[in-house]
């Protein structure tokens, strides 16, 4: 399960796309936990995530990749059909490798996924629903867009739109992910405090973000949970290579100049 936020400002504002890190429950998130950056950048200024299967993503990516130099409508229902059917066949060669080498993977099912697509102008986000008679994604025929001035909000499975925000623009144009992720947090203790089950593991407040100011001429920024780049490849290889964060030549990386 996975945690997004998606904000879409008022005209000539930014939009804000962001995103939770856990992968996996953990007793002690903060020490164990399997992070990754769950916000990926497909082309330009267009970025996406998603909650519910995480080969949705790395479909994502593959098609855009595939067809470049040509860019992908998001929009159109038949780029969803390719997706979806990248991540079955995903699933088809990871199966059929498995048998191959000796071992079994079975196809278990699927709870769907929801695709979310961020740019300069828009937010919007697909509902993928999935058949388990056929193990088989549903097409969706249309996306949902994120008015101007909302905050949509999936808690994994639930959904909730936090409205009203326009007039808060200018504090959020200032500092877009600590004002959002103040109001993920709040969700997430609304929730706990119900009750819902929705998701498996505690928050540990480290997100993934991109804000894309309206205006070309103002450059976006990116927000990384990670403080290095070697914490990075540690962190999303999983809580068994912790110990390599301890080690001085292996953190000694620089970035090129300007990056």
């Amino acid at each position: 399960m996975t945690v997004i936020a998606a904000y879409r400002g008022v005209k000539g504002s930014l939009n804000v796309l962001m995103a939770d890190t856990i992968c996996s429950p953990r007793e002690d998130p903060s020490a164990t936990a399997y992070w990754t950056d769950k916000l990926t950048q497909v082309y330009g200024n267009t970025y996406v995530t998603a909650v519910g299967d995480a080969d949705i993503l790395r479909a994502t990516r593959l098609v855009a990749d595939y067809i470049d130099p040509k860019r992908p409508n998001f929009r159109d229902p038949a780029t969803i059909e390719a997706i979806l059917g990248a991540v079955e066949r995903i699933w088809t060669v990871r199966e059929r490798a498995a048998r191959a080498a000796g071992g079994d993977v079975t196809r278990l099912g699927s709870k769907g996924s929801t695709l979310f697509v961020c740019n300069r102008n828009e937010i919007f986000y697909w509902v993928c629903g999935f058949d388990m008679a056929t193990l088989k994604f549903e097409r969706p025929k249309s996306p949902h867009d994120v008015p101007e001035g909302e905050c949509v909000i999936f808690w994994g499975s639930s959904r909730s739109i936090v409205g009203q925000l326009e007039k808060y623009h200018h504090a959020i144009r200032a500092d877009p992910f600590n004002i959002i992720a103040t109001l993920v947090r709040g969700l997430d203790a609304d929730k706990r405090a119900e009750g819902s089950k929705h998701l498996a593991y505690q928050l540990d407040g480290n997100f993934s973000g991109i804000a894309l100011p309206h205006k070309t001429s103002i450059t976006p920024q990116r927000l990384r949970p990670f403080a290095s780049f070697p914490e990075w490849l540690v962190r999303d290889s999983g809580p068994a290579l912790l110990q390599l964060l301890e080690d001085a030549e292996f953190m000694d990386y620089r970035l090129p100049p300007g990056a």
